[in-house]
């Protein structure tokens, strides 16, 4: 049996849930670096197949927090992590039941909640345009 001292079970789930979370973050910023490289690298690609901007005029657009791909890219990492952080709230709420719910119970339980939320949104913002 798994013994950690000083833990109940909803100190475990919690924990659990909260270990989740930060690996979720790191996730989360390695893919938003993924993301501003790819941008940054398609931008580059389309001022090599037609008339737009320099390389040069792109990479300060995409670095400099003036830029349009910047923002962009600043915009999409603070959602991600806005989820990420509405999912740790949904871990530990589904986490209600010490001792009675796996891991993965609580995982599948934050995930549809926070998916019904992204759905809820963006049916919000289209019944607004």
């Amino acid at each position: 049996m798994d013994e950690t001292p000083g833990l109940t079970p909803r100190g475990k789930t919690v924990a659990y849930g909260v270990l989740y979370g930060v690996a979720g973050l790191g996730a989360v910023i390695v893919l938003a670096g993924i993301l501003a490289i790819y941008s940054l690298a398609h931008a580059i690609r389309d001022t090599q197949t037609g008339p737009s901007k320099s390389a040069l005029q792109i990479l300060l657009d995409c670095t400099t927090s003036t830029g349009k791909c910047y923002q962009h890219n600043v915009k999409n990492q603070a959602n991600a992590l806005a989820d990420l952080h509405q999912f740790t709230i949904y871990a530990v709420a589904c986490g209600d039941r010490p001792g009675t719910q796996t891991i993965n119970q609580i995982q599948n339980c934050a995930v549809r909640r926070l998916e019904q939320d992204l759905l809820n949104k963006k049916i919000h913002k289209e019944g607004h345009k």
